[in-house]
């Protein structure tokens, strides 16, 4: 069966259909927006990345990684980064991002994110379906606008936690992609969006407080979030995951992330 939402309430569901550009090429070696400038370096702390691999890619424009490296918590150099105590780390496995919660101790989703790019930004993943998954709970990955997970801790109905963003999830067998405030209001959901498979193009942009979110060439929401005591406004890019009922960390994930800095 499939949950409402594991950390989000209840909303009316809908549907907007449309087509979207390709990303924008990365060349330059450093990451920096209008307001803030962070010089990112991968390379420096990160074992070897292994013949036939490609290494994460930094530029004025953005930030692209294939996650090359098996490391947990996924950090590729001190780039990526998590915080929040009360939630769970990302491990990089192989060529591919997964979560590492165990599927059985409620809403601690794992998360990691990446500073350094202003307000405004797309963020986009290629995911990852393993073919033979079996059994039942629900596997999740999400894409995090205006992220931050190292505030006071907030107390919610979905437990409490340092971390507070737009998270917008999509489930392993297509039942449900959905938009909301993490540990808060749902804002936005689309049922049955598509059948997930490997290589599918998962993506979202933030522009002031518009949400655009596509799942390969269609557009599935297009959101205003135009409550100013509870819209969050300042934050990084991120992606998440989350599985419950036991399911598998590893049966679906990301292949790589591209996190793109709007003009």
């Amino acid at each position: 069966m499939r949950e409402p939402s594991h950390a989000l309430q209840p909303s009316p569901h809908v549907r907007i259909t449309a087509t979207f550009a390709l990303l924008l090429s990365l060349s330059r070696p450093t990451c920096a927006s209008d307001q803030q400038r962070t010089t990112l370096r991968p390379s420096d702390t990160s074992a070897p990345v292994p013949p036939g691999d490609t290494a994460p890619t930094i530029s004025a424009r953005g930030y692209t990684t294939s996650f090359a490296i098996t490391e947990t918590p996924l950090s590729e150099g001190g780039v990526w980064r998590h915080m929040d105590p009360l939630l769970t780390v990302v491990k990089a496995v192989d060529g591919h991002a997964f979560g590492t919660q165990s599927g059985t101790s409620g809403y601690d989703d794992s998360n990691a994110y990446i500073t350094g790019f202003g307000s405004d930004y797309e963020v986009a993943g290629i995911v990852w379906l393993n073919p033979a998954w079996t059994g039942n709970g629900n596997r999740e990955v999400e894409l995090l606008l205006r992220w931050s997970d190292d505030g006071p801790v907030r107390p919610t109905a979905f437990g409490d936690t340092h971390a507070k963003g737009y998270e917008i999830n999509v489930q392993h067998a297509g039942d449900y992609m959905q938009l909301g405030r993490f540990k808060g209001a749902l804002l936005q959901q689309v049922d049955a969006y598509a059948r997930p498979r490997t290589g599918d193009r998962f993506r979202a942009r933030i522009e002031g407080q518009r949400i655009r979110v596509w799942w390969n060439d269609t557009l599935m929401i297009d959101y205003i979030d135009g409550d100013a005591a509870l819209a969050v406004t300042t934050g990084n890019p991120g992606i998440g995951f989350y599985v419950s009922g036991g399911a598998s960390n590893t049966d679906f994930g990301l292949d790589a992330v591209t996190i793109t800095v709007l003009p």
